[in-house]
């Protein structure tokens, strides 16, 4: 049985990044691609006849990965469990995180303590 092609292997053999495919691939690439790129993509994509991986990686910090294979398009439940591993201390910045030691600006600490007694709102309640 022949191995199958990934986006990380089209990216591979075209030198470009694995965002750069999954854009192009999915329809989502803008007019700062090249047309010459995405059309180069789409060639190997379908020379390689390359067909998308129906599984998504739900991750959350504090829980284990889980990988979920994709049956339909409708709603998607996932219960992850609870990680083994202690988090350290760390920085929300923006839409990601940085480990305490490389920032380079002034941090303020807020202990949990301050946050028993407060109720929690959102989309996901603690």
């Amino acid at each position: 049985m022949a191995k199958k092609v990934s986006m990380k292997d089209i990216a591979a053999e075209l030198g470009v990044s694995v965002a750069l495919v999954s854009y192009v691939l999915n329809g989502k690439f803008t007019n700062r691609i090249k047309a010459e790129t995405a059309e180069k993509i789409k060639h190997l994509a379908k020379k390689y006849d390359y067909q998308p991986n129906q599984k998504v990686r739900v991750s959350m910090m504090g829980y284990e990965d889980r990988v979920v294979e994709i049956q339909n398009f409708g709603t998607l439940q996932v219960i992850l469990q609870e990680g083994q591993q202690e988090l350290e201390e760390l920085l929300v910045v923006g839409y990601g995180t940085q480990g305490k030691r490389t920032v380079t600006a002034s941090i303020g600490r807020i202990d949990g303590d301050k946050f028993e007694n407060e109720s929690l709102c959102g989309v996901i309640n603690g």
